[in-house]
C-alpha cells in the first residue's frame, strides 16, 4: 500500500516499497495554464521586440513547461523546452516517489528510453541503491495519480476528477507517453466532461484532454466553441496543443475568406441591383 511520510522541505510516496527509483519532483504545483483575459490584444508597439515572448510559429510545438531530466540528459541535447534549466529550481521545496523501473519501462516509452536505453550507464546507482531521476514543475497530485496507475494501485484512484485535474494529469500522460496504460481509468473520467457554449480558459483545458485521450466527439465540440468566440490566436497556454492551435488557425483563416468573398460577392451584387 502506498503511502507518504513527511521528509524535511517536502515529502515522500513510496508506490512500491521495494522501489529502485527514486523520482524527485521539484517545485511541485508550480502555476498551470495561466490565463491572461487580454491574450487576445496585441502587443503594444512601444513595447521593444526583446520583451515580446511570443513564440514563432514555425517553432517546434513545445511540450507543456514542465519536464523531467537526468544529470546526463542536462549535459546532452534536450528533449523538450523549458522555462528554467533543471540545475536551477524555481523553489527549494520538493516531494519524491519511490518507483519500480519496471513498472515505468512496461507502460512509459520515454522511461523505457531513460531506464533502459542509452540513457542507461549514465544514471549512475547512488550509494542509497537507487537510480535518482528529477522532476521539474508538475502537479504532485497527478504525478501520484499517474504513478498509482502505471503501478497498478487502483483503490487508490480517485473517482472523480476535476477538468482542472485532468487537464494536470493529461500533461503527463503526454509528457511521458503513457496513454495506453491509463487509458481504461482515463476514459472513465474524461467522458464526464461536458462543454458550454463560452470559449474561455476552461475550451481551452478541454481542446487539451481531448486531443491527448482521443475524445474526438468532445475535442469537435470544444474546437467548435473556440472558432465562434476565439478573438485572435487561439491561446496555447503553455500547453502541449500548439500543433492544434496552427491548424485551427488555418481553418479559421480560411472560413473567414469565404466569409468575406461571399460578402463582397454580395456587395457588387446590390450595387447592380441584383
Amino acid at each position: 500500500m502506498s503511502h507518504r511520510s513527511k521528509l524535511k522541505g517536502g515529502g515522500r510516496w513510496e508506490l512500491d516499497p521495494e522501489g529502485d527509483v527514486l523520482l524527485t519532483l521539484h517545485n511541485p504545483d508550480a502555476p498551470f495554464a495561466v490565463w491572461d483575459p487580454n491574450w487576445y490584444k496585441e502587443v503594444p508597439s512601444s513595447v521593444p521586440p526583446e520583451q515580446n515572448n511570443t513564440q514563432p510559429q514555425d517553432s517546434d510545438p513545445p511540450k507543456a513547461d514542465c519536464h523531467t531530466r537526468t544529470k546526463a540528459e542536462v549535459k546532452a541535447e534536450q528533449e523538450s523546452q523549458s522555462p528554467h534549466t533543471p540545475d536551477e529550481p524555481t523553489s527549494t521545496s520538493s516531494v519524491t516517489f519511490l518507483l519500480s523501473s519496471r513498472h515505468l519501462c512496461l507502460a512509459s516509452p520515454y522511461f523505457k528510453r531513460l531506464l533502459g536505453g542509452p540513457w542507461k550507464e549514465a544514471i549512475e546507482t547512488s550509494p542509497d541503491g537507487l537510480r535518482h531521476v528529477d522532476a521539474y514543475d508538475w502537479n504532485e497530485k497527478a504525478m501520484l495519480v499517474l504513478m498509482q496507475v502505471i503501478h497498478g494501485r487502483n483503490r487508490k484512484l480517485p473517482g472523480r476528477q476535476s477538468l482542472e485535474e485532468l487537464a494536470k494529469f493529461a500533461v503527463l500522460v503526454d509528457y511521458y507517453q503513457c496513454h495506453e496504460a491509463v487509458l481504461l481509468w482515463s476514459t472513465k473520467c474524461v467522458r464526464r466532461i461536458t462543454v458550454t457554449d463560452l470559449f474561455d480558459r476552461d475550451t481551452i483545458l478541454v481542446i487539451l484532454v481531448s486531443r491527448v485521450f482521443s475524445e474526438y466527439d468532445l475535442f469537435e465540440e470544444a474546437t467548435r466553441v473556440a472558432m465562434r468566440g476565439c478573438e485572435g490566436k487561439l491561446p496555447t497556454l503553455g500547453l502541449p496543443i500548439t500543433a492544434v492551435a496552427d491548424l485551427f488557425d488555418a481553418e479559421r483563416k480560411e472560413l473567414l475568406d469565404l466569409i468575406f468573398t461571399d460578402l463582397y460577392d454580395l456587395i457588387s451584387r446590390l450595387r447592380e441591383h441584383q
